[in-house]
């Protein structure tokens, strides 16, 4: 297996290519009020990134037939030195097979747990199906991969010698195109905890937009462990967003309340805990319109986490902004509110102002505390900034 890994021909493989990637940085002076103590100050910050590429990003792999070893090398483009800290042209192992006619063995680490499954959702991921089961990670899958079915066993260990085992079955099927369903077992031989998970979902086209309903269950087979249910629905609005990027909007962003990790569209999803003897029923209602309106940015969520008592147990978020071309620059106001029960109320209110002077940005914000706190409600702050950047 080891010469069959190491021998094979490679194609593709990256190409030596040494030149400055990216050269960035930018410097930010900003001044602010607390409405609250009427005390204010400055505050200072910088960033600079180089990158310099060694090597046109690529991946390499082997190439056979009948029964081969194949590898996929993927590898980083360029070496990224940021605040003086150097990081990136990493390489990672994707796959490493040996293949035995139609089925093949996977030599990589990875788990035995089962049941993982996140609801389609618009912002953020409320609702999901742990994981169930006990985790090995070493060890070996045997596996076959077809059009229409897959199937995998894993046999795997804990990394020290122990005979401590587990054994993992996974069949996933794709009937027809935008349809999916997996489910899954574990079994743990020394313990013997078990797990069992299942989901499906079904991405429907409808015009330029899609259709996914989906629901996941979980359970570790216990008599007293009824499970997990996580059900969704979304109405997506554009298939390429990944959820990933910063969005620009209050309480919807890195440092913020509700970091998006859904994709643009509306959705309803719940999760149930079946093992609860009064069980709550949790629901969200998310909106995030990513780039199907021009210049146009929203998001919306409402969370309770039991609708039967929904007074004393929600929070909403909204909040939106605009750029607007104004002259030979752009001026992109946003507002939001944030709201929990009948306790607590913030609001965030301000612009960016770009374009009107090279490289440089300008920004005004009043972000406030809780306006519904007693005896005196919080005002927050107001802060003015000024970045420059390369």
């Amino acid at each position: 297996l080891a010469l069959a890994l190491v021998g094979g021909a490679f194609a593709d493989a990256p190409v030596a290519n040494v030149n400055v990637a990216e050269f960035s940085g930018d410097a930010t002076v900003t001044w602010g009020v607390d409405l609250d103590t009427n005390k204010t100050g400055f505050k200072n910050d910088t960033s600079a990134t180089f990158k310099v590429n060694i090597a046109d990003g690529g991946s390499a792999a082997t190439e056979g037939d009948g029964v081969w070893g194949e590898i996929e090398i993927k590898v980083g483009d360029a070496l990224v030195v940021k605040e003086g800290v150097l990081d990136g042209g990493k390489s990672k192992v994707e796959k490493a097979l040996l293949h035995l006619g139609p089925v093949y063995m996977g030599i990589l680490a990875d788990g035995t747990e089962v049941g993982a499954y996140d609801a389609p959702e618009a912002i953020k991921q409320f609702h999901k199906t742990a994981e169930v089961g006990e985790k090995k990670t070493e060890g070996v899958v045997f596996g076959y991969d077809a059009d229409l079915f897959n199937v995998a066993v894993d046999f795997r260990s804990v990394e020290k010698y122990n005979d401590d085992y587990a054994i993992r079955a996974k069949l996933g099927l794709k009937p027809v195109d935008g349809l999916e369903a997996n489910v899954g077992f574990s079994y743990a031989f020394e313990s013997e905890a078990k797990g069992l998970g299942a989901n499906v979902s079904y991405a429907l086209p409808v015009g330029d937009f899609t259709l996914t309903p989906g629901l996941g269950y979980s359970t570790n087979l216990l008599d007293d462990d009824k499970g997990i249910l996580a059900i969704g629905l979304l109405f997506g609005f554009n298939a390429g967003d990944t959820g990933d990027d910063a969005v620009g909007l209050p309480y919807f962003d890195d440092d913020a309340y509700f970091k998006k990790k859904g994709v643009s569209g509306v959705s309803v999803s719940t999760s149930l805990d079946l093992d609860e003897e009064d069980m709550k029923i949790p629901l969200t209602l998310g909106l995030y319109t990513g780039d199907i309106v021009e210049n146009l940015t929203a998001a919306f969520v409402l969370n309770s986490t039991d609708v039967s008592n929904f007074g004393d147990n929600f929070e909403v978020a909204a909040a939106l902004k605009y750029a607007a071309a104004v002259g030979d620059g752009t001026i992109t106001p946003r507002a939001g509110v944030y709201v929990v029960n009948d306790a607590s109320l913030e609001a965030t209110v301000g612009a960016e102002f770009a374009g009107f002077v090279d490289n440089t940005t300008f920004d005004a914000v009043w972000k406030s505390g809780n306006l519904k706190a007693e005896p005196d409600a919080k005002m927050g702050t107001f802060n003015v900034s000024c970045k420059i950047a390369l």
